[in-house]
């Protein structure tokens, strides 16, 4: 995970994967990491292999639930991907990260009131940058840009305190139509090392 994240040397990250994988076989997020990896790497059917045996191994782990639906997501199969998502959630619905992919989901469909709503939720039970900005790319793309510059502020206003990834603003201002701003965040990000790059090709937030 290190390696995918900050090395971004693709082919040393999967042979570390295989040979963790290797050296201990059943320990689920090995298996869950590596798909990851893989569906970063745009290869989502062998995620979707990853992943599931990820779930054998520990059917109860809500991120391991959650993860079977991102292969679609990042894949574009959006309602496959609601469908796995729903799943992890009615195990738990206060899993704030299942919200917050039912949300992105819904989003892509242009269902912006179900997706707003689903973020808003997530921002009360876990109110994280990433969750902001997700709910403020929300809010820009549904034509509610009053709302996204106002998620904007909190994180500058959260920045001052603590590190807040330029990914983030990235978003919002890919959702805003501000494509200046966003490539200079993604600058910012990618001089940064930051590990939100690794999804840079698979985001739909970021196809525009």
């Amino acid at each position: 995970k290190v390696r995918t994240d900050y090395d971004w040397d693709w082919l040393a990250s999967e042979t570390q994967f295989k040979r963790a994988i290797d050296l201990a076989p059943t320990y689920a997020p090995a298996h869950q990491w590596y798909a990851l990896h893989l569906m970063a790497m745009e290869r989502f059917d062998e995620a979707g292999t990853q992943i599931k045996l990820a779930q054998e191994l520990e059917p109860l782990s809500l991120s391991i639930n959650v993860s079977i639906g991102l292969p679609f997501y990042w894949s574009r199969r959006y309602d496959q991907a609601i469908e796995e998502f729903k799943k992890a959630l009615e195990m738990d619905q206060t899993f704030s990260l299942g919200h917050v992919l039912l949300g992105q989901a819904y989003v892509q469909l242009g269902v912006h009131d179900e997706a707003i709503a689903e973020l808003q939720e997530a921002r009360r039970l876990d109110n994280t940058p990433q969750v902001k900005a997700i709910l403020g790319y929300a809010y820009a793309v549904s034509g509610r840009s009053t709302e996204a510059l106002k998620m904007l502020t909190e994180l500058d206003e959260l920045a001052a305190r603590r590190y807040v990834s330029p990914y983030f603003r990235a978003l919002i201002y890919a959702g805003l139509g501000e494509k200046t701003q966003a490539f200079a965040w993604l600058d910012q990000a990618y001089d940064e090392r930051n590990e939100w790059l690794v999804w840079l090709r698979v985001d739909p937030k970021l196809d525009s």
